[in-house]
């Protein structure tokens, strides 16, 4: 706690705090103005392709000095922050000592401040000596002396409450020296710069895991490194780059098929024969059950507790290289997929992927940094890692074909987005799964935002919407349109709620889709968003004659007309 005392609160000038605030300021302001002078009136370092400055020692010099300027440009934020916590000081401790003023005029001359720092206090002015009573000592007066005592040291301990937060405050503030890049002029200075883009890396994940950066920022930071540091960056930091939103959608795609191509690699060379190794050990799993029955040769219970320590180390053993499996099997299907071609011709782009648990998994057709629309396909119940690049992937290309069938001089990207850990069955699909999962969307899509200057649409088919909704109305999504495929609700009373323009949300839903006699939706997700009073446009579907359960997955069937409509949507060229 802070030891302001009462003489100091009521002498200090502390207009000085403006005037430092005001110092600040003009700083500021000054330093501002070095872009200006370094490069827009500079017409050689302003200019990449001045005829007055050419040729590699150019383009790094410009390089250099972009990267100097604006990491000194970056560092203004710690004066800025430092001046707003002097401006408000000044303001608040004005305050109390005028507050203070107040306190020891209205406690007039029969009084005098007095006590230690925490104990504050007004004392009765007495004669010196003498036993007579005097005007002073009255009752009413020491009512008043206790009246004034409460409030004076009331008034101290809450300017020493903020003066201590004011230094916490402070000591909060990052004023470490301004990390520059190597000198131009140093012998190390390819691998200096290299070494300060790591650290700048290093410094803005944790600027956006805490809130204090955005994508846009890693997208500026990758788009300064030149192509050489933005190689090496790739090779040695693959398995964060990868996954990084604001990270352009090429280098994620080269980052995440090295990092795809090692786990590979790690997973041969640690277990070469794995089908051998798993053979064996359920051989010896049988051996042991056999041996340690007891009961004439049968075969006992798969109880730890009724086993050997040996047993229980091979099944552990074993249901650890089963998993080995699995998660090999699975990478190398994604492999495959994203080795192979596309139905469009368009080339795949592994924007981010994990196999744990139920898998998660980013994957697009076509370039979204790039394309002229986007569509971003957000699957719902059941859905993961092992659908993701089988038939959710199929719906994912299906849209990229139509959209292009559709506006053929237009690129269009589709990416399947399985971020989330979807619920496995509907008794499971309560809204955690969607509370889980929305900030990754949300972030996923200011990545592709700051990346790219695609027309984009979101889409949610069942729960998948479930998780839009809740994105969108938490979160914000960076998309231009939003379509609702057999919803369940989005969380949301209304199309408004989901941060658009309601004429640019759309909703389908086939009239014999299960989802709709799944009781009590309403209470867990929200209304209809095919209802009339939700707002925004319906769309046709017609799956045919099929029954309820497989109309839920009708709607990008050849015939269906959803997907024309769809199409349309994604292209910018809908309408009823």
């Amino acid at each position: 706690m802070s030891d302001l005392d009462w003489k100091t609160l009521q002498d200090t000038d502390f207009s000085y705090l403006g005037d430092f605030a005001a110092y600040l300021k003009k700083h500021i302001g000054d330093c501002e103005e070095v872009e200006d002078k370094v490069f827009k009136d500079n017409d050689v370092f302003g200019v990449e392709d001045s005829e007055d400055f050419t040729g590699d020692v150019a383009d790094e010099t410009r390089y250099y000095l972009t990267r100097t300027v604006s990491r000194y440009l970056d560092d203004l934020e710690i004066p800025e922050r430092i001046m707003k916590i002097v401006l408000d000081a000044e303001e608040e401790f004005t305050s109390k000592q005028t507050d203070l003023e107040k306190i020891l005029e209205e406690a007039g001359p029969g009084l005098s401040p007095a006590g230690t720092v925490g104990n504050e206090k007004f004392v009765v002015n007495g004669r010196a000596g003498g036993s007579d009573v005097t005007f002073y000592q009255d009752v009413e007066i020491a009512d008043h002396c206790d009246t004034m005592s409460q409030r004076f040291k009331e008034l101290m301990n809450e300017a020493r409450e903020y003066d201590s937060d004011l230094k916490e405050r402070l000591n909060a503030v990052d004023d470490s020296v301004i990390d520059l890049p190597p000198s131009l002029a140093s012998a190390e200075y390819d691998q200096g710069m290299y070494e300060y883009a790591e650290a700048e890396y290093e410094r803005l994940q944790k600027a956006v895991d805490s809130g204090d950066a955005q994508a846009s920022d890693m997208t500026d930071w990758w788009n300064s490194l030149d192509k050489s540091d933005q190689q090496q960056m790739l090779q040695e930091n693959y398995e964060s780059i990868g996954r990084t939103d604001g990270i352009p959608t090429d280098a994620r795609d080269d980052a995440n098929r090295l990092r795809l191509e090692n786990a590979l690699d790690l997973s041969y060379s640690d277990h070469p024969d794995l089908d051998t190794e798993i053979q064996d050990l359920q051989d010896r799993l049988s051996e042991l059950r056999q041996e340690q029955s007891g009961y004439g040769g049968g075969i006992i219970g798969d109880h730890p507790f009724l086993h050997s320590e040996e047993y229980r180390e091979t099944r552990d053993k074993l249901d650890g290289l089963l998993q080995e499996r699995d998660d090999r099997d699975r990478m190398e299907n994604l492999q495959d997929r994203i080795t192979s071609e596309s139905p469009s011709g368009q080339d795949y782009y592994l924007m981010d992927y994990d196999i744990g648990g139920d898998g998660k998994v980013a994957l697009s057709v076509g370039n979204p940094d790039t394309a002229d629309n986007t569509a971003v396909y957000v699957p719902g119940t059941a859905a993961d890692f092992s659908g993701s690049h089988g038939g959710l992937m199929d719906r994912s290309e299906q849209m990229a074909l139509d959209a292009q069938e559709r506006s053929p001089g237009e690129e269009t990207a589709s990416v399947m987005w399985l971020g989330y850990d979807a619920p496995d069955h509907v008794g499971a699909a309560v809204t955690t799964a969607a509370e889980e999962g929305a900030e990754d969307f949300s972030n996923f899509m200011e990545g592709m935002d700051s990346t790219g200057d695609s027309n984009t649409t979101a889409i949610g088919h069942s729960y998948g919407t479930r998780l839009i909704g809740e994105s969108a109305s938490e979160y914000g999504i960076a998309t231009d349109q939003i379509i609702s495929v057999a919803s369940p609700g989005m969380g949301v009373d209304s199309a408004g709620g989901l941060g658009i323009d309601s004429s640019d949300f759309y909703a389908v839903k086939d009239d014999n889709d299960i989802i709709g006699v799944v009781p009590d939706w309403d209470v867990a997700h929200g209304p209809d968003p095919t209802n009339d009073d939700f707002g925004g446009n319906v769309f046709e579907s017609d799956a045919g004659d099929k029954g309820k359960i497989a109309t839920h997955s009708a709607y990008w069937d050849s015939n269906n007309p959803s997907r024309e409509s769809m199409a349309d949507i994604i292209t910018g060229d809908y309408s009823e």
